[in-house]
């Protein structure tokens, strides 16, 4: 069975909270489409949202470590921290429900109906990054395929085997990085690769206000900017030429496959 978990921003860090959990609720919403009904949800979180959205599969986990402070030195770096840890804690907490793998979800993005149903097929692999996905920003008529390397820019883009992960909590322990831009090369470093996902199984939602990494164009270390270099892609170019640079009709499929009918 697939574990979904999502790492929930404090009230303290975000811009507007209300939009946040109308995101939150979105991305909730898609997890719940699945075509299978063997998956489970925690949402790890300093607050409990003020949502409506109740099921079976849903549980919380509130943490009582402090959460980052905005103006604070280095706060995407202690943004990622704060994520980690809530990943870390979320990933323990899943052992009741006796998982055969985890996918880390970002709390504004939506993924695709088809995951559970996919994962539960194959219990035993070590499991998949998301080569492949789509970028869109919302309001937008059209939407953004990236073919490659799409899990260097959202965190919603592996699935891990959990006894692998169970096994790589060190990583998480007041880590500052971007987990998801090393987690391919760690597991291969250890001989249990990830293989890439069959289909684009996420959408990443840009300009949503709340993305710190991808409203500020984090550059980390000398890693390649992918978060300000796609925004740029997406973004700069008036929307009747975006066609050009790789942007499709956002056709009712996709807005079925993903819950993207939802506008926040």
């Amino acid at each position: 069975m697939l574990v979904f978990l999502i790492p929930l921003k404090s009230k303290q860090v975000s811009k507007d909270w209300i939009h946040v959990t109308r995101l939150l609720e979105r991305c909730i919403l898609s997890i719940l489409h699945q075509t299978s009904d063997k998956f489970k949800l925690i949402i790890v979180c300093h607050e409990r949202p003020d949502i409506t959205i109740e099921h079976p599969a849903i549980s919380y986990l509130e943490v009582d470590f402090p959460p980052p402070v905005l103006g604070q030195a280095n706060i995407i770096g202690q943004m990622d921290r704060d994520k980690n840890q809530k990943m870390l804690l979320g990933v323990e907490y899943a052992n009741q429900f006796n998982p055969s793998h985890v996918m880390f979800v970002d709390a504004d993005d939506c993924v695709s109906y088809r995951i559970a149903e996919f994962v539960n097929q194959h219990p035993d692999m070590n499991g998949w990054f998301f080569d492949a996905g789509y970028v869109y920003e919302d309001g937008q008529d059209r939407i953004y395929y990236k073919r490659n390397n799409f899990y260097l820019m959202s965190g919603t883009s592996h699935i891990i085997n959990y006894a692998l992960v169970r096994n790589m909590t060190s990583i998480y322990i007041d880590s500052g990085e971007p987990l998801h831009q090393l987690v391919v090369d760690i597991l291969a470093s250890k001989k249990t690769p990830l293989e890439p996902f069959p289909f684009a199984g996420a959408v990443y939602i840009v300009q949503t206000g709340e993305n710190i990494n991808a409203d500020q164009g984090a550059d980390r270390s000398g890693r390649e900017d992918v978060f300000a270099s796609i925004k740029n892609m997406i973004l700069k170019y008036p929307r009747k030429f975006r066609t050009l640079i790789g942007s499709q009709k956002l056709s009712e499929q996709l807005i079925y496959e993903f819950g993207l009918n939802i506008q926040v």
